[in-house]
């Protein structure tokens, strides 16, 4: 049943302190109006394209030892035992018609917390067991290969980073993240030598850097299930470009920036609300199939296919990477994003700007470094969330144009100037926070 009173204050907190009491009764009304013309079915069928992927987070917290073949025991049996009927959930869920063809992924623990005081060899046999686990359990991609630096480094998280290379080298759908700011401020020593791990990784295989991501908190988005979460969750990944394409196709083209951003809210709350729909069944079926207590975790947009974003750019009058208003123009999109889940009560605070950055294969780690911290310094300042891929390709200079897949796109090599390597190695971290 609608509680009428939950549905207003989700209204006033989405529409912000600015907002008037006739506001945001016009906006509740309009809620009400929308809810009440949609059924459930309608829903998740007039949005359900723009579900891109669903992930389940598995806790593996209870599965740590000094020994690691004794870690890697437990947690093989873990993801089997919990994970073994996700794929057959979302078959069952698309059979049901509530569901479109959709990556299924995998999110655990951050393994650093696990496997603090492994070797470099034990890394590596570690996610080569997470790679054949996620292969047993038919999903695409695990995440969680991941450490939570923005504090400071271990001799474990220094162990951890020099495995990294390796660690993407040896496994194919295992994918890595460092979260290297956060809440607590930027962690510059933790930027520098990721940076490091990056540049040796694209030495080999450039395109495994595509599967290691820098971040700004984040987390519950795909990158590790978040620490302090339940044994199990399931994530619904929104795709942002398909959700702001339809709503500006509803606008006229003169429209100002007021009424885009009321329609990209609209647009964004109705596909939380059908993306939440299908998580919360999606947890239900593995409950019924016996994988435990599931929750449902919460959806997030995701905006970086590059195409896409060059598209939705233009059509706001942002033709040209870089030009002026792009900043803005992405800011409008992020709010009126954010706003419209969370009138939802189903979002989670992520809004994935464009997260990749394709470089020369010669960039040095200096400047990968530089790159990461020009990234995050303002994220960490206003605190928000954020992530980069940095990806350099070797043969490849400024003005090339590569293709990243089907993802992410076509997208073009730029070419930073070279970083002062004195400031890249300065190091420190708690910095830029209020």
């Amino acid at each position: 049943m609608l509680d009428l009173h939950r549905l207003v204050d989700r209204v006033a907190e989405a529409l912000g302190p600015e907002a008037s009491a006739p506001e945001v009764e016009a906006a509740a009304g309009a809620a009400l109006d929308a809810l009440a013309s949609l059924d459930a079915s309608s829903l998740v069928n007039g949005s359900g394209t723009a579900v891109r992927s669903l992930t389940l987070g598995v806790s593996l917290l209870d599965c740590g030892s000094r020994l690691p073949q004794t870690l890697c025991a437990r947690a093989y049996d873990k993801i089997r035992r919990t994970a073994g009927f996700f794929a057959p959930a979302l078959k069952e869920v698309a059979r049901e018609g509530a569901l479109p063809g959709v990556e299924r992924r995998l999110a655990v623990t951050p393994i650093a917390l696990l496997a603090d005081g492994q070797g470099r060899d034990d890394l590596i046999a570690l996610a080569q067991m997470l790679d054949a686990a996620a292969a047993d359990v038919e999903v695409d991609r695990l995440g969680g290969f991941a450490a939570l630096l923005e504090r400071g480094l271990t001799e474990g998280d220094r162990t951890f980073l020099e495995a990294l290379p390796h660690v993407l080298a040896a496994t194919s759908r295992v994918e890595a993240a460092v979260r290297c700011a956060g809440p607590a401020g930027l962690n510059a020593d933790a930027a520098l030598r990721l940076a490091e791990a990056v540049a040796l990784t694209a030495q080999h295989d450039p395109e495994a850097c595509l599967r290691l991501a820098a971040l700004c908190d984040g987390e519950g988005c795909g990158f590790f299930h978040p620490p302090a979460g339940p044994e199990a969750a399931v994530y619904v990944e929104l795709d942002a470009g398909r959700i702001l394409q339809d709503a500006l196709r509803l606008v006229p083209e003169d429209a100002c920036l007021r009424t885009l951003g009321e329609a990209i809210a609209r647009a964004a709350y109705k596909a939380a609300l059908a993306g939440a729909q299908v998580g919360r069944r999606v947890a239900e079926v593995l409950g019924e199939r016996g994988s435990g207590a599931v929750a449902f975790g919460g959806v997030f947009f995701s905006f970086d296919h590059a195409a896409t974003r060059r598209e939705v750019l233009a059509t706001l009058g942002a033709e040209t990477p870089g030009a002026p208003g792009e900043a803005a123009a992405m800011l409008l999109l992020d709010v009126a994003l954010r706003r419209g889940g969370e009138a939802a009560s189903a979002c989670l605070p992520l809004f994935t700007t464009p997260s990749v950055r394709a470089l020369p294969g010669d960039a040095s780690p200096e400047t990968l470094a530089a790159l990461l911290v020009d990234a995050f310094a303002p994220a960490v300042a206003m605190r928000r969330p954020a992530t980069l891929r940095l990806v350099p390709v070797k043969s490849q200079v400024a003005g090339d144009v590569v293709d990243l897949g089907e993802r992410l796109g076509r997208v073009e090599i730029s070419a930073p100037p070279s970083a002062n390597t004195a400031f890249a190695r300065r190091g420190g971290q708690g910095m830029m926070t209020s």
